[in-house]
C-alpha cells in the first residue's frame, strides 16, 4: 500500500494534461518509443534481432508509464529498490559531544594503590574459598542447640533460686491461758496501703482534649495549638487528619490560654481561655 501524509498532500497531484496521460507517463511513452526506433534501425535485420531489440525499451516505457508494483510506480519503486541494496544495514553510534564538566579531570589512582586493591581482593577470595560453608539446615540445628542450652541454664538458675530463698516460719500459737482467762487476740491488722511517691492531685488537669473546625465544621489538619501561661508557651500541639489534638501530661491548676495558629495563614482563631472544669475544647475559625 502507498504511504501519503494525513492530510493528503493534494498539491502533488498530477493532472491529465495530454489527453488520459499525464506529462511523467507522456515522457516515459516518447523516451521509450524514440528508444526503440533507434535501436530498430542500428540493429540488422538478422532473424528479426532489430524487432526484439525495439521490443525492450519500448517495454520499459510502457511499464514506467503504466505498470505500478506493490501500488507504486515502478521508476518509485526501482528507486527504493536501488536504495536499499546500496544502504547499509547497520549503524554505528558515534557519540560527539563534550562530557559533563564533573567528569573532566578526573584520573586513576597510582599504580601501586592499584596493586594493593588487587591483591587484597585475591586474599579475601583465597580466605572465602578456604573457609567451611555450612548448610542452611546445619545451621539450623546449631541455633536451635544453643536455644536449648540457654533454656536448661535458665531453669537450673530458676530452681537452685528456689531453693536458696529463705522460708519464713508460720507464728506460733500463744501459749495455754489459765482457766477462766482468755486468750489474747493475735488477728493481724491491715496497714495503710503505700503511697506513690509523687501522687497526683485532682485538682490537676490531666486529659486536655480538643478539635479544630472551620467556620462550617470541617476539621482542619496540621493546625499549631499553643498552650501558654504568662506569655510562654506550656505546651505545643499539632492537630492529626479528624482535626483532634490531645494532652496526656498533667497540668497544675492555673489561669491557661489556647491559641490555635494555621501555618498556611488560611485561616484565623480567637484566642480562648481555658477553665478548669473544662477539658474538652472545640475551637472554630473565624
Amino acid at each position: 500500500m502507498q504511504e501519503h501524509p494525513v492530510p493528503r498532500q493534494i498539491t502533488t497531484f498530477e493532472f491529465k494534461l495530454i489527453g488520459e496521460l499525464t506529462i511523467k507517463q507522456f515522457g516515459y511513452l516518447a523516451m521509450g518509443s524514440v528508444l526503440a526506433v533507434i535501436v530498430f534501425f542500428l540493429i540488422p535485420n538478422f532473424m528479426f534481432l532489430n524487432y526484439l531489440g525495439a521490443a525492450i525499451p519500448a517495454l520499459i516505457g510502457i511499464g514506467f508509464a503504466f505498470v505500478p508494483i506493490n501500488e507504486r510506480p515502478m521508476d518509485v519503486w526501482l528507486k527504493n529498490l536501488f536504495k536499499r541494496l546500496v544502504s547499509p544495514t547497520q549503524y554505528y553510534y558515534r557519540k560527539h559531544n563534550q562530557p559533563p564538566k564533573i567528569l573532566l579531570g578526573i584520573t586513576l589512582p597510582p599504580r601501586e594503590v592499584l596493586l594493593e586493591h588487587v591483591k587484597a581482593q585475591q586474599k579475601l577470595n583465597e580466605y572465602l574459598s578456604k573457609k567451611p560453608k555450612g548448610t542452611f539446615k546445619e545451621t539450623g540445628e546449631e541455633i536451635e542447640d544453643g536455644m536449648e542450652k540457654k533454656k536448661q541454664k535458665l531453669q537450673s538458675l530458676m530452681e537452685s533460686s528456689r531453693m536458696a530463698a529463705p522460708v519464713t516460719p508460720a507464728p506460733s500459737a500463744p501459749p495455754a491461758s489459765d482457766a477462766g482467762r482468755p486468750a489474747p487476740d493475735f488477728t493481724p491488722v491491715a496497714g495503710p496501703a503505700p503511697q506513690p511517691a509523687n501522687p497526683v492531685k485532682d485538682t490537676d488537669i490531666l486529659n486536655l482534649n480538643g478539635a479544630v473546625f472551620t467556620a462550617t465544621g470541617v476539621p482542619l489538619k496540621g493546625m499549631l495549638v499553643y498552650v501558654k501561661k504568662d506569655g510562654a508557651t506550656i505546651r505545643l500541639f499539632k492537630t492529626n487528619d479528624q482535626g483532634a489534638f490531645q494532652n496526656n501530661l498533667p497540668l497544675p491548676r492555673s489561669d491557661y490560654i489556647l491559641e490555635v495558629e494555621d501555618p498556611q495563614k488560611k485561616y484565623q482563631f480567637a484566642r480562648m481561655k481555658i477553665e478548669d472544669d473544662k477539658r474538652d475544647l472545640s475551637v472554630f475559625a473565624q
